[in-house]
């Protein structure tokens, strides 16, 4: 059974939604998951198969993150 995203597992507050940011040498994007273990490329950076944004919640209370791919 899944949790409410929506509340908190530790003090039951209302959460809010959001992204974590990741830093690059072009720009600013959203995480993403990857499934497996990193594979390095010859040339750098990483091999992925499957990619999923990445969703945080963020407790108003007590600040939290809770992150989920979707």
């Amino acid at each position: 059974m899944q949790s409410d995203p929506t509340r908190c597992s530790e003090c039951a507050g209302e959460t809010e939604v959001g992204f974590i940011l990741d830093f690059t040498h072009s720009g600013v994007v959203q995480q993403k998951w990857a499934r497996g273990p990193v594979v390095r490329k010859w040339i750098g950076g990483v091999k992925t198969d499957v990619t999923l944004p990445v969703e945080t919640y963020r407790c108003k209370s007590c600040g939290l993150l809770k992150s989920y791919a979707k």
